[in-house]
């Protein structure tokens, strides 16, 4: 079994698990990391930016009750809702390299979804060997593989 393969298959594991289970495993590996921390002499913060790591951080308050774990952010680049959010949980506000500004001059605006961002992601790949799934981005035809329909959901906004 390749090491692609391995990974998948513990990662479908983990998938399957009940939520309990998910739950236990993510305390145990909270406390690793901070006994990893203390034994290499280490501080240890939680870096927050959007749900996953909000929730992250709020299992980490419950499981270390009277250990402090500061939060902190590059607040000023998410959008103000989320950066209210960060301001009552306490999360500390950390300065970019780049302001906002300079970030959009050069990437451009963030993308929706990450399933849109793979796609763009595909479209920037020289001689991608996937071309039917470009056309099908492109043009919202999907070739023999999808029955010669046309789909809107697989195309990608022509801006």
């Amino acid at each position: 079994m390749s090491e692609m393969a391995e990974k998948r298959a513990i990662a479908e594991q983990y998938k399957a698990m009940p939520y309990e289970a998910k739950v236990c495993l993510a305390r145990q590996r909270i406390w690793e990391w901070y006994k990893t921390c203390q034994d290499n002499f280490k501080s240890c913060h939680v870096s927050v930016g959007g749900l996953d790591s909000i929730t992250l951080l709020m299992l980490i308050r419950d499981e270390m009750r009277g250990i402090e774990i500061p939060a902190i952010s590059v607040s000023v680049l998410e959008d103000k809702s989320i950066q209210e959010v960060h301001k009552q949980l306490g999360v500390i506000p950390i300065a970019p390299i780049k302001s906002k500004v300079q970030i959009l001059n050069e990437y451009g605006f963030p993308v929706i979804s990450k399933a849109k961002a793979a796609k763009i992601e595909n479209l920037q790949v020289k001689d991608n060997p996937k071309q039917t799934f470009i056309h099908a981005i492109m043009t919202g035809d999907m070739g023999a593989q999808g029955h010669w329909q046309h789909s809107e959901k697989i195309k990608l906004n022509d801006k």
